[in-house]
């Protein structure tokens, strides 16, 4: 399996990995930083790491191999505030 399709299995939900990039259909992790989530409403939400934030070229670029099948993108900074949103059940 190629690093580029992971992002489709996690927006189907549905289990895959490489090596380095790995999705249980609801979570996305490069390495074993999780870098995408599924909201309770069922949205893909991707936390870009790239940047500022970036932690590592590779990471990076799984960010951006996913970036087109997430709904939402946050900062790593905007995280706390978007799980304090979903837990409520607002704006989700």
């Amino acid at each position: 399996m190629k690093i580029d399709q992971i992002p489709t299995f996690w927006k189907a939900n549905t289990p895959a990995r490489t090596n380095t990039f790995t999705t249980d259909g609801q979570n996305l992790y490069s390495y074993s930083l999780r870098v995408g989530l599924t909201s309770s409403s069922g949205k893909k939400t991707l936390i870009d790491y790239t940047g500022v934030d970036s932690v590592s070229s590779t990471t990076s670029r799984h960010i951006n191999a996913a970036k087109p099948c997430s709904d939402i993108v946050l900062l790593p900074q905007d995280l706390v505030h978007f799980l304090e949103k979903d837990s409520n059940g607002h704006g989700l």
